[in-house]
């Protein structure tokens, strides 16, 4: 209370109106989230429905696995949205370390779909490794930034940092290969944002497409 009495009316007129854009920004996000899961739903049913019909009788088959597998996903972000992100970047080292595991796997015990083994079956349920590999190196790269503390800027944070991907990435894409892009991708974005310097990022591109051309 005394805070807030000891604070200017501008100052508390501005914490008001960036907590509304903060409220506003994630809004949006979420109509554009349900938006492409409404939109893609809709597609799957047009182009699966004869399918369906003919080898299921039902029409609505694709569809409602879909459906039901949408369901699962926005309870579960509704779940997540209200843990404190600091919590899952804890667990970072633990989910990188699993994600590699499933990942192996994979390679071991996936089910092979158009000579791609890339999904893993658990009872009803199957799902895609590769998916959560991409939300644990977001969590483990984020981990090491805020381990490395300002240290940040040099060539060689950069090196360890995609040495400490090839692994997974590695692992990835010895069935997928775009999703291996994605998330070497998603190493370079981070770098770029923890780093201040940007030259050295010609370096690291070059590397990233010798990288890419050896698994073509």
């Amino acid at each position: 209370i005394c805070f807030n009495q000891g604070m200017g009316r501008q100052e508390q007129i501005s914490m008001i109106r960036e907590r509304k854009k903060e409220t506003k920004t994630d809004t949006v996000l979420l109509i554009l989230v349900l938006l492409l899961a409404v939109f893609g739903l809709v597609m799957l049913f047009s182009i699966s429905e004869y399918n369906g019909r003919v080898r299921f009788h039902d029409s609505a088959y694709y569809f409602k696995k879909q459906l039901f597998a949408t369901a699962l996903g926005l309870g579960t972000m509704y779940l997540v949205s209200s843990i404190d992100y600091h919590f899952f970047v804890r667990l970072a080292p633990a989910a990188y370390l699993l994600s590699m595991l499933l990942s192996t796997a994979v390679l071991l015990f996936g089910q092979e779909i158009n000579g791609s083994k890339r999904w893993l079956n658990l009872g009803p349920l199957s799902f895609q490794p590769s998916e959560f590999a991409k939300v644990s190196v977001v969590l483990f790269l984020t981990w090491q930034i805020e381990r490395s503390h300002k240290r940040t800027d040099g060539f060689w944070f950069m090196c360890r940092t995609m040495l400490t991907l090839l692994p997974i990435v590695g692992l990835v894409g010895s069935n997928n290969l775009s999703t291996a892009i994605i998330i070497l991708g998603i190493g370079v974005i981070l770098i770029f944002a923890a780093s201040p310097r940007y030259i050295q990022f010609a370096a690291l591109g070059g590397a990233g497409i010798g990288f890419i051309a050896i698994f073509l």
